[in-house]
């Protein structure tokens, strides 16, 4: 009976130096991001998301309107926009993951929809409240049939109950940028 209480001791007490270690060194090598994922964290809650295209002539019609959540994930490393469903109109849904990369001092977004498979990858900087992404780096361009790539760029508030996301496209790798999609992100509850 003795044996077994030290060896539970043993273990609980050779667990708890190792978790107190680990926990050390995840909180030392997670203090960056962590700053930065809580500097976005408006974003984060239960949405109604209207999709608009803007057409030729500069109107704006909508596609569909979803209802998603973003959620925060791995210790607030990760936010992660999920589908949850749709409530009216028709069209692709996207899921996106968002992080900070410390080293590189970026924020991170990778997003792939059910209509081309096509995982897309956006970097770029938090600015007066706007996070300012694009996927030229990446590379991950979308390909046109006459041979050139359409890039995009997000800019997303991040903060407020009512917040709107514009999603401009190039054909010059960033040069100039136009109008293409906006989603009004409204708040539930």
């Amino acid at each position: 009976m003795l044996r077994s209480i030290i060896s539970i001791l043993f273990v609980f007490f050779t667990l708890n130096i190792s978790s107190v270690v680990f926990a050390e060194e995840v909180a030392e090598t997670a203090r960056a991001p962590h700053e930065s994922m809580k500097k976005i964290r408006g974003m984060l809650g239960e949405w109604t998301a209207i999709t608009e295209m803007i057409t030729q002539e500069g109107d704006w019609i909508e596609q569909k309107t979803d209802h998603v959540a973003i959620k925060s994930e791995l210790d607030g490393l990760l936010f992660a926009e999920q589908h949850l469903a749709r409530i009216s109109g028709e069209g692709f849904y996207i899921t996106t993951d968002l992080s900070y990369d410390q080293y590189r001092e970026t924020y991170r977004v990778s997003a792939i929809g059910n209509g081309w498979g096509i995982m897309d990858i956006y970097e770029g900087q938090l600015d007066n409240g706007i996070l300012d992404l694009n996927n030229i780096r990446a590379g991950t361009s979308f390909p046109l049939e006459d041979g050139r790539e359409m890039f995009f760029r997000l800019l997303i508030p991040v903060d407020g109950d009512r917040r709107v996301m514009d999603i401009d496209m190039s054909l010059d790798e960033g040069e100039t940028w136009s109008p293409f999609y906006r989603v009004t992100y409204e708040r539930i509850g």
